[in-house]
């Protein structure tokens, strides 16, 4: 009874072990930016946004927003934002003056500029 209460003990501290590692890694993954802005790569990202228009370039360190997407989209596209690992926009382009394309604009600029 005793070496089964032992295995029981040591099966459990195993566990414990493994979760704990999983969950820092876990930590790790969701805090670490996905791309490095400052490779000399020319990135585009096309945002999908329904019929709204949104595109983001990142190229040398620099990023470009092309429009904003409708105002419904707007934290999705500053979730998006913030997950790549951007913390500003270099250039923000309206394209034209359609609410598909710049509705969005000032609650991101909102968000990336004064929180």
């Amino acid at each position: 009874m005793k070496k089964k209460n032992i295995f029981n003990k040591i099966i459990v501290f195993i566990l414990i072990i493994l979760l704990c590692t999983f969950l820092e890694l876990l930590s790790y993954f969701q805090n670490k930016p996905l791309i490095n802005i400052n490779e000399d790569v020319l990135k585009i990202y096309y945002l999908n946004v329904g019929q709204a228009d949104c595109t983001l370039v990142i190229n040398n360190g620099q990023t470009m927003l092309i429009d904003g997407g409708n105002e419904a989209d707007s934290p999705l596209i500053i979730k998006y934002i913030k997950r790549l690992g951007i913390s500003k926009i270099d250039y923000i382009i309206a394209t034209h003056p359609d609410s598909d394309h710049i509705a969005g604009l000032d609650k991101i600029i909102h968000q990336l500029y004064y929180n």
